[in-house]
């Protein structure tokens, strides 16, 4: 009688330690070993098109992201005479403004200089060098910070709404606070504590909760997504 195993495919499996480097050079980790396999560890790993660095920073994706768009936008420019404005818009959205998008509620927190970085190729595509607010007001596309949030709100309203699993429908708990106060009925959310600013500043709990409960109480209430999702848009315009 045969037993079959499930084995690892060491072409496609990663491995990266995250942490401190003084604690990651004190674990001297090298390898890990599954099984039979052998998986060396990186510095740098990619996951459903998302690279992540020990140091858990943005730095590696966001140039990933900024060297593919700015390709892109390239090939776009070739064939642009032979385009309408409809054509090129569509094409920019789909080939390029996606690639903002994709995965970018793990931008959260990430430094002005990193985030400056995909807003260039936002104002490329916006075809201004500068004043380019009104540029992306015409266009109702909101800069890439606002998409951040946009998208991490959008989150929150799912999770409190019971529309996502249960793992992180717990990580935004109600406020409930220990005696009467005016604050319990404002659909608030209850900050964790944090112990590091580097890491615990951009953990979802966190980040989302902070976030959501800084939007007006009358989004906050919004009883469906697609309501939500409008005002959320209007008020974000509205911060430019």
């Amino acid at each position: 009688m045969s037993t079959n195993k499930l084995k690892l495919n060491a072409e496609k499996t990663e491995c990266v330690v995250v942490g401190p480097k003084s604690r990651r050079l004190e674990s001297g980790l090298t390898t890990l070993v599954i099984g039979d396999t052998e998986v060396p560890v990186s510095e740098i790993v990619k996951d459903l098109g998302v690279i992540l660095d020990s140091d858990l920073s943005t730095d590696s994706h966001i140039s990933q992201i900024t060297k593919m768009c700015f390709l892109q936008l390239r090939n776009i420019s070739n064939i642009r005479k032979y385009l309408t404005k409809e054509s090129a818009i569509i094409l920019i959205l789909s080939l390029v403004m996606t690639r903002i998008d994709f995965c970018n509620s793990l931008l959260v927190g990430a430094s002005a200089v990193q985030i400056n970085r995909l807003q260039r190729v936002q104002k490329s595509l916006a075809r201004k060098q500068d004043h380019i607010t009104p540029t992306l007001k015409d266009l109702h596309w909101l800069p890439v910070q606002h998409r951040v949030t946009f998208k991490i709100l959008c989150l929150a309203h799912r999770c409190l709404s019971g529309d996502t699993p249960g793992y992180l429908q717990d990580l935004l708990p109600i406020y409930s606070p220990t005696r009467s106060l005016r604050s319990e009925s404002k659909l608030l959310c209850r900050i964790p504590n944090i112990k590091t600013v580097r890491y615990g500043q951009r953990s979802f709990s966190y980040a989302v909760t902070s976030a959501w409960n800084s939007l007006p109480e009358s989004i906050r209430r919004s009883l469906n997504l697609m309501s939500f999702r409008r005002q959320l848009k209007t008020y974000l315009f509205q911060q430019l």
